[in-house]
């Protein structure tokens, strides 16, 4: 009970820590490409803007962008940690419920992504 609550909260810090280095450098990236290309433009493209305008398009755009990163990390995550999770329980229950459970995913997966189409 309690070695199985320090590997899961040891591999949620670990996993905070990834996400938020990625996010960083990700966001930081985006910034910087937004100011390079911002100081390659002509001047009387900011002629009409207000002073910081475009700081903040690209402050805005950096932190809607480390948003989506998080939301899209952590809901990868926690279905490859739900899937292994499900997929382990079930194989210790009984061999042939693993199976099942993979070919009973994979027809959901395919039905789901042809409603969509």
């Amino acid at each position: 009970g309690v070695s199985v609550a320090m590997i899961s909260r040891i591999a949620k810090n670990l996993q905070d820590y990834f996400v938020n280095v990625a996010i960083q450098k990700a966001g930081a990236k985006i910034f910087t490409d937004g100011i390079k290309h911002t100081l390659s433009l002509p001047y009387f493209t900011f002629e009409d803007h207000r002073s910081g305008e475009t700081l903040n398009v690209l402050q805005k755009v950096r932190t809607d962008s480390e948003k989506l990163i998080t939301l899209a990390i952590n809901l990868v995550y926690i279905s490859l940690v739900g899937i292994v999770f499900v997929f382990v329980t079930s194989f210790t229950v009984h061999w042939l419920i693993a199976p099942v459970f993979l070919v009973a995913m994979a027809v959901v997966g395919v039905s789901s992504s042809l409603t969509v189409i």
